[in-house]
């Protein structure tokens, strides 16, 4: 099984992003349990955690939240990130209540994402050149940035213009 990511809940309890699913430890990695509930898309590339929210995003499926540490799944996609491929990256923004997805069909943020049950994203591509490529996205409190094949690119949070 190889882990392509993983997310620290509490001191004791860390989430797995595996090729073959998702996993569970409450006990500091003495011992794993699967918590794939009904997710349908298993290569699992992100974790980020939302106050008590877990978001994942699946490399063919979009992205997923739960509420429950792994034991329900809600589908949190819209048609710009549902079932597309190449769904590689989140970041959020604490301040701005802001989730950020990055997938083979662009650059994508949604609002309140620790509140809302379904995410509506809308493109976050303005202003960068064409055909840039993204590698990979970071926030502060009060900024984005983005690494890509055209350089560095820095946005406030409040509003997104790179």
């Amino acid at each position: 099984m190889h882990i392509t990511s993983l997310a620290a809940i509490n001191a004791t309890t860390l989430m797995a992003g595996t090729t073959a699913g998702l996993f569970l430890t409450t006990n500091s990695g003495t011992s794993w349990k699967s918590v794939n509930g009904d997710l349908h898309h298993l290569d699992i590339t992100a974790i980020t955690k939302v106050g008590t929210r877990i978001f994942i995003a699946a490399r063919e499926g979009g992205i997923y939240a739960s509420d429950n540490n792994g034991t329900s799944w809600i589908d949190f996609n819209d048609s710009n990130t549902k079932d597309v491929n190449g769904t590689i990256a989140l970041i959020y923004n604490s301040i701005t209540d802001r989730l950020m997805v990055l997938n083979s069909a662009g650059f994508f943020v949604t609002d309140a994402a620790s509140t809302v049950i379904v995410g509506t994203f809308s493109a976050a591509l303005s202003d960068l050149p064409s055909a840039t490529t993204i590698y990979s996205i970071s926030n502060s409190t009060n900024q984005w940035y983005l690494a890509t094949d055209k350089g560095m690119f820095i946005s406030a949070t409040s509003a997104i213009n790179w």
